[in-house]
């Protein structure tokens, strides 16, 4: 099985001040269709276009609206695992299929 990820990096929280500044970071080093694709979410898609015109990012950026409670599944739909908080690596495919869970909280 390939690993079809979309996205590799999802900022939930990008209407908060450190998810407004990640945003900013991405946006001015990787813009639209760069080395690294991103997406904004939150739980306001108001919010979330808000930022996102006030900071000059563009429409082509995804922004998906989620519930906290709903973090770890969405980090599996995306197929944007995130971040080991044991370890500090990215959590890759392969290990997914070994241990297919995260914590979120």
């Amino acid at each position: 099985m390939s690993n079809t990820r979309e996205l590799g990096i999802i900022v939930y929280g990008a209407t908060g001040y450190t998810g407004r500044l990640v945003c900013e970071y991405l946006n001015n080093q990787y813009g639209v269709g760069g080395d690294v694709s991103w997406a904004m979410a939150g739980r306001s898609q108001q919010k979330l276009e808000q930022v996102r015109d006030e900071m000059g990012i563009p429409a082509e950026v995804p922004m998906i609206v989620a519930d906290a409670s709903d973090l770890a599944l969405l980090r599996l739909q995306q197929g944007c695992y995130g971040i080991s908080e044991v370890t500090g690596e990215p959590i890759s495919y392969e290990r997914l299929q070994v241990v297919p869970w995260a914590i979120t909280g």
